[in-house]
């Protein structure tokens, strides 16, 4: 299931994987099409929760607060 929120609280409480978008790309290639890159892919386990908890790491799990 794929899901876009721009509530920084629904998405650290429901989702699994934080997905970090670029901006839009255009593909010279295929002029019509546009897109954005996938710039950053982090799992939200609880591992990692934990650790983005602590402030261990510079991150946006602090703008939840």
């Amino acid at each position: 299931v794929f899901m876009v929120t721009h509530d920084l609280a629904e998405g650290f409480n429901l989702g699994t994987r934080l997905l970090v978008f670029d901006k839009v790309r255009i593909d010279p290639q295929a002029p019509n099409a546009w897109g954005a890159r996938i710039t950053y892919d982090i799992p939200l386990n609880e591992a990692r929760m934990a650790q983005l908890a602590t402030g261990s790491d510079t991150n946006v799990y602090a703008l939840r607060r």
